[in-house]
């Protein structure tokens, strides 16, 4: 990340810091409260550097001020990043740990960022982030929360998949259609649920081999992660991380339609002129 890539980006603030219990990098990436308070997941995941981290967040806060837009709720955009280092394991007390870390920083925003559940995040620890700030969504039922927000996620992007059906195949009914599901996660889990009941064909993929013997035991085929866009299939559905698609994966897509609840799937924006040819 460069200091031209956050000015162009236009984001508010950046702020980065190592937590005082964990020693563990957490940072948040505020692009816009023009419409409201800032409103974004909390990622945690491995980066092999701190640069990598950083690029994750402005990128997910950028796409955030726009999907707050485009849905017409008073809330801007912004995202939370939990950065471990490659091969780290984290024991329950590490987690707790990091977790109050990253709520500290959350909280010094005064309520001018709302966190959510994201990659490597679910409720459990949205209740733990409560602990140390009020400023937190998506908290278990048990406790009067919403829950996770994996089934909501999935009916939002199979109305879109069936929209796109629409339009590309003349029908929203996914019957017959081949789907290749790349990240077998609690939203691609559901995702790969519905399409199968409607009568889709569905092979799914994901980088956690653990994985592969229950999506068979669910009756979907199974691709390895590095071949899962290369499949051809009618459509693509892209629900692990961001960035899978760019110049060098699309001219080897061999799909239709591309719908998927994976944020900022692609590269760069020019990645979308590639598509469309």
């Amino acid at each position: 990340m460069t200091r031209s890539s956050f000015e162009d980006w236009g984001h508010e603030e950046l702020v980065v810091r190592r937590g005082r219990r964990s020693g563990v990098t957490t940072m948040m990436a505020v692009h816009s409260r023009a419409l409201g308070p800032a409103a974004g997941g909390c990622r945690l995941r491995e980066y092999t550097d701190i640069g990598g981290a950083i690029d994750d967040a402005l990128r997910l806060s950028r796409a955030m001020t726009a999907k707050c837009a485009v849905a017409g709720i008073a809330f801007g955009g912004a995202k939370s990043v939990i950065a471990l280092e490659p091969g780290t394991v984290l024991s329950p007390q590490e987690r707790h740990d990091v977790l109050l870390d990253h709520a500290d920083l959350i909280d010094t925003f005064g309520g001018g960022y709302l966190a959510g559940p994201d990659v490597g995040t679910g409720p459990d620890d949205m209740l733990v982030l409560r602990e140390g700030t009020p400023h937190v969504s998506c908290l278990p039922e048990s406790v009067g929360g919403t829950g996770s927000s994996s089934g909501p996620t999935a009916v939002g992007v199979l109305a879109a998949l069936r929209a796109g059906a629409r339009s590309v195949f003349g029908t929203s009914d996914v019957a017959g259609l081949r789907v290749v599901v790349a990240g077998f996660g609690s939203v691609g889990t559901h995702l790969a649920t519905a399409l199968a009941a409607a009568g889709a064909h569905v092979t799914v993929s994901d980088v956690a081999a653990a994985r592969r013997r229950a999506a068979q035991e669910r009756g979907f085929g199974w691709v390895e992660p590095d071949l899962a866009l290369r499949q051809p299939v009618d459509i693509a559905v892209p629900a692990a991380v961001g960035g899978v698609l760019s110049p060098e994966s699309v001219a080897r897509l061999d799909a239709r339609l591309v719908v998927g609840p994976a944020n900022n799937q692609l590269t760069t924006d020019a990645v979308a002129d590639a598509l469309v040819a």
